[in-house]
């Protein structure tokens, strides 16, 4: 396969696993849930899998990891339309808003939960997996903390706006091409400099949106 074939197997990779991934459960959060996992690009875990796949790593684990972080990064997704009151997510109804907020914030803690089940699945470096996506959630919502607070501030330096969006956004990204490198059995530089790849990934795409 070329490049973007594989691009677009990884998708589809994903896609199907994530349609399996809560098949019962209450329908007023099964119902959100299913919503929210139909749209996006599925970056998050084609980077993940990728990077384990470029250093010839533990493909099974990778695609275990990266439904974990995509799981993550739509937990964030849920709690964040809340916070912001948008309307519209990937051109569809958010949850708070084709349902209500408190079915949201059962959906986003749900997914969540599903994350981290899931993460115990790996039979590969699970510990430092785990400490590394545990990690990257505590940013996330450093992030978004910090994004309220910048919503009261008539200036914001360019530093303050770095560290924000590194947050918020970059270390999701970070912990995809991170965990695709641990997966893969490099040493610990490689690790680290994959991690910075991932998150100036992040910053990038975060400066131009």
């Amino acid at each position: 396969m070329n490049f973007d074939e594989q691009i677009l197997n990884y998708k589809n990779i994903v896609n199907e696993k994530l349609n399996d991934i809560y098949l019962e459960g209450p329908i007023n959060i099964k119902e959100p849930i299913d919503h929210i996992l139909k749209g996006g690009k599925r970056f998050r875990p084609i980077l993940c899998l990728l990077t384990c796949s470029s250093f010839n790593g533990d493909k099974d684990n990778g695609l275990i990891a990266a439904l974990a972080i995509e799981l993550l990064h739509n937990f964030t997704l849920v709690h964040d339309d809340i916070m912001d009151k948008d309307d519209l997510r990937h051109g569809n109804p958010t949850i708070h808003s084709k349902w209500n907020d408190s079915i949201a914030i059962l959906s986003g803690d749900a997914i969540l939960a599903l994350a981290l089940i899931h993460l115990n699945r790996l039979t590969k470096d699970k510990d430092l997996i785990i400490q590394k996506f545990n990690q990257a959630l505590i940013k996330v919502c450093e992030g978004q903390a910090l994004d309220l607070s910048f919503e009261n501030s008539n200036k914001i330096s360019e530093q303050k706006y770095i560290d924000m969006i590194d947050r918020k956004t970059g270390h999701i990204l970070g912990l995809c091409s991170e965990i695709g490198s641990i997966l893969s059995n490099n040493n610990n530089t490689q690790h680290a400099k994959l991690k910075r790849y991932g998150i100036l990934i992040g910053r990038a795409f975060q400066i131009q949106d």
